[in-house]
């Protein structure tokens, strides 16, 4: 079985240029499933993200879940930056992740490439030294 959970965000602190350099660190939350007629499971998740191979437009994330209270790494995939959308997107073989800035964290949905949503993300950035 595959995982399906990695991400990349927009975070409300993007700063002046608008360019999304405020979702690098390391994020925490939940990924929950949505459609509830699969295999997907609901997880405590960490997320680093940091820019990607020199691009200002271009992010990598690092997914963890949390099992038995330590981090299990699913990956890491790069995402684009969407001025447009004002989101980071990532389209992958599973489906196509989309995040934006919520409040004082981050929100992401996971479509499946036939339109069924599949998972919501919720996260919070991690306090300094905090696992």
């Amino acid at each position: 079985m595959v995982p399906i959970f990695f991400l990349f965000v927009t975070f409300a602190g993007q700063g002046a240029s608008g360019d999304g350099r405020g979702f690098f660190g390391k994020w925490r939350g939940e990924s929950v499933c949505v459609d509830r007629n699969s295999a997907c499971h609901d997880e405590s998740v960490v997320f680093r993200i940091s820019n990607s191979a020199g691009s200002e437009e271009a992010f990598a994330v690092q997914a963890s879940k949390i099992v038995d209270g330590h981090e299990i790494d699913m990956g890491t995939l790069r995402f684009r930056w969407d001025a447009a959308e004002a989101k980071i997107i990532c389209d992958y073989p599973q489906g196509v992740w989309k995040i934006a800035a919520s409040g004082e964290g981050l929100e992401g949905t996971l479509t499946r490439h036939d339109g069924t949503l599949f998972r919501h993300l919720a996260l919070k950035k991690a306090a300094p030294g905090q696992k």
